[in-house]
């Protein structure tokens, strides 16, 4: 028998991938988990230590939008756009404008997972599959 779902959440389903059935539905949407909990455990851990108000003037300066795609991301009053090192912090400890991007947290994240390689001449992403992404605010690299 088909799951229960009411008018209001059939006006924001999408498409449910066919060839889940409605056990595994049903187990998904009703899922819990018995083994959350918290751990306290002692170790040593790296700190990031660096200027902030370098990435907050960034962000100033952009207006809170997203380099790529030019997205405010200040809503309700507050800003969720995101630093980028171009160069990861980890590994370089760079944290100069010239290694920063202000990203929205979309393409922030689409940069982490992908790991595109950044073209500083022509100020683009060009992506494993070759996909080029532009930088198309640009005031300060």
């Amino acid at each position: 028998q088909p799951p229960i779902v009411s008018s209001e959440m059939q006006n924001n389903i999408l498409e449910i991938d066919a060839d889940l059935s409605n056990a595994e539905i049903e187990a998904i949407i009703n899922a819990k988990d018995a083994t959350s909990t918290f751990l306290l455990r002692q170790s040593e851990h790296r700190v990031r230590i660096y200027n902030r108000g370098i990435i907050e003037n960034l962000k100033k300066l952009y207006q809170h939008r997203c380099q790529i795609c030019g997205c405010s991301t200040q809503e309700y009053g507050t800003s969720i756009v995101e630093a980028h090192h171009i160069l990861s912090f980890s590994e370089s400890q760079n944290n100069d404008s010239d290694n920063i991007l202000i990203l929205c947290p979309n393409h922030h994240r689409l940069i982490h997972q992908a790991n595109p390689a950044f073209d500083r001449t022509r100020k683009l992403f060009i992506f494993p599959n070759g996909v080029e992404l532009q930088i198309t605010f640009n005031l300060h690299l």
